[in-house]
This record gives structure tokens, C-alpha cells and sequence, in this order.
């Protein structure tokens, strides 16, 4: 597979070297390459730093909640509307999909759900030229994606205690450090159950929730 640029809403270009096989769904801006990031290393004579891993972990789990209200609340009606150029269970896939990625150290640390598809995780076609049309295929059932919630939220558990926030992404077309890809990771997840959340709004009269955080309790 090949990658070449790829251009950012505000025109920036991020040239890459090496394909990915996932690479990210949404172009986005890079800092300029002189700027310092802060470091959370303790430095003597300082206040400790807070753990914040504990939070991240909260955050997601609290992400994931709202995004497992908008799939059990989603009807049958909407789950694979034709008139929705993304269908609601392909946005629930592509979500889950990225938050998985994201969680590994590596990209060669992803081992894909059993269920997965080959380019499933993009919308439209595909990002590196020719641009074939995805092949979507048959709707993936709400149990299914359920499960894969599911299993998205054990690696939640099992990885983010053991991350290294200093440390690079892991994923050379993402060039921030491991902190920054746990936000963007969330604001991504918080991104698609807002949209799922404004779907069925529109369609249903079901009250969906607002999960701020997810109690220590539940991430022990």
C-alpha cells in the first residue's frame, strides 16, 4: 500500500515515509517542529505530578459508555439506513476500530478483531490513490459490535496502566507523544458518539446519557 501527503483541513502537509497499514481516518495539522513539549518527568524541588493513568483510563471508559448507549439504543430501523451515508453500525465499527489501534504500543502490536473486514475502518474510499470505493459489505449485527466494544474495553484496562506517556506515539503518522494520542484517541471517540447521539436524536425519542467519568471502582 502505498502513502503519499496528507493534507490537513488548514493545509498543512505531513509527508510520511513508510506505509501504514492503518493509516489515520481524519488528516490532521502537526506543531511546527521547533516546538518543546513539557515533560511530566518529577524534577527535584517540584510538587509531584498527580498519576494521571488512572484518569486517561476513566476518560475512555467513560467515552466508550456514551458511545455503547448510542449502539443499545440505536432500532433496527436506523442501525443500516440507506439515506445515511455512513450507516450507524459502520461508524460504531470505525470507532472501535481506531480506539483499539490507538491503545497498542505499536501498530505491530494490533491484533484486528475477528471480525474484521479489510478496510472496513474507512469511510468512502480508500485514503491513498487509486481511492477505491470501500466494500462495506453486509451490516455487522448490534450484538457483534457490542462484543467488540467489549473487548475494546478490557485492552483499555490492560494497556493504558502500563503506557509510557513520554514516549512517541508508536505510529509515524501520528507525531506526537503517547499522552497527546490518549486526547486525541478520546476526542475521537467522543467525536462519533456525539454524531450517533444528534443520529438518533433526530429519529427516536430515547434519552441518551452524558458519562462524565467512570468511578476507580470500575477501573480496578
Amino acid at each position: 500500500m502505498r502513502r503519499g501527503a496528507h493534507d490537513s483541513p488548514r493545509g498543512v502537509i505531513v509527508r510520511v515515509s513508510a506505509p501504514p497499514r492503518y493509516p489515520p481516518a481524519t488528516p490532521f495539522a502537526t506543531l511546527p517542529a521547533d516546538r518543546t513539549r513539557p515533560s511530566l518527568a518529577f524534577q527535584k524541588g517540584a510538587r509531584r505530578p498527580m498519576d494521571i493513568l488512572p484518569v486517561i483510563r476513566s476518560q475512555y471508559h467513560a467515552a466508550l459508555d456514551m458511545l455503547g448507549a448510542a449502539i443499545e439504543a440505536c432500532p433496527e430501523t436506523v442501525w443500516d439506513r440507506p439515506e445515511d451515508a455512513n450507516r450507524s453500525w459502520h461508524v460504531a465499527y470505525h470507532v472501535i476500530f481506531y480506539t483499539q489501534l490507538y491503545l497498542q504500543r505499536t501498530e505491530d502490536d494490533f491484533l484486528p478483531w475477528e471480525k474484521s473486514r479489510p478496510n472496513l475502518q474507512f469511510f468512502g474510499r480508500l485514503p491513498w490513490p487509486p481511492h477505491d470505493v470501500v466494500e462495506v459489505g453486509a451490516p455487522l449485527s448490534k450484538p457483534d459490535i457490542q462484543d467488540y466494544l467489549d473487548l475494546c474495553r478490557a485492552q483499555v484496562d490492560a494497556l493504558v496502566p502500563a503506557l509510557d506517556l513520554e514516549a512517541p506515539s508508536g505510529f509515524d503518522w501520528l507525531p506526537m507523544s503517547k499522552l497527546e494520542l490518549q486526547l486525541y484517541n478520546i476526542r475521537h471517540v467522543m467525536q462519533h458518539a456525539g454524531e450517533l447521539y444528534e443520529r438518533l436524536a433526530k429519529t427516536t425519542d430515547v434519552e441518551l446519557p452524558w458519562v462524565g467519568m467512570v468511578a476507580p471502582a470500575r477501573n480496578a
